[in-house]
């Protein structure tokens, strides 16, 4: 799989590790490298949506990093997508745009992940329950979220920009599933 060069400087530009292999004239595609690169949260920080202390739950945090440096942790991925939707409350003056990296923990490594990976999926509606409750649940790969959807219920695969404010809503009252079983 190839991709043009300039995506290859923009993913190489977000401080990404980058491995290539050179492919007669081509740029192959570029595997990232991120746990040496992404912050990890200190015992001080909490989650700007519920307040809860990142670091206490390092299955399921995620974060962003600002371009200006500002680092936000949250403690689930629930957290993360409304702080997503809502970043004018949570960051004001801040929009997605001014993101360098934002990033999840994959529920089966339990290792963190670019949320823009396009290898990453999402499976919303599981019977996963994380520290804030029913998830939209990252996972690398679209076998492992398959498997995922099979053994804990999941209704949706997604890409990070198919989730929508009405999954996360979902799971914030308490139900991630449309249908009870």
């Amino acid at each position: 799989m190839n991709i043009s060069r300039r995506e290859f400087i923009r993913q190489a530009g977000t401080g990404c590790a980058v491995v290539l292999l050179a492919t007669g004239g081509g740029i192959a595609a570029p595997v990232s490298v991120l746990a040496g690169s992404i912050p990890r949260p200190t015992k001080d920080d909490r989650c700007p949506v519920c307040g809860m202390f990142a670091y206490k739950y390092p299955h399921w945090m995620a974060g962003y990093v600002f371009k200006d440096g500002t680092k936000v942790f949250f403690c689930s991925p629930k957290c993360f997508f409304h702080n997503l939707f809502n970043m004018d409350k949570y960051q004001p003056g801040k929009t997605r745009d001014d993101l360098e990296l934002i990033w999840v923990t994959d529920y089966y490594t339990a290792k963190p992940v670019n949320a823009e990976d396009p290898d990453m999926r999402y499976v919303a509606g599981s019977t996963l329950v994380g520290p804030m409750g029913w998830d939209v649940v990252p996972v690398k790969g679209v076998d492992a979220a398959e498997t995922l959807k099979r053994d804990y219920f999941g209704e949706e695969i997604l890409r990070l920009d198919d989730v929508t404010p009405d999954h996360i809503e979902r799971a914030r009252k308490g139900g991630g599933r449309k249908t009870k079983y």
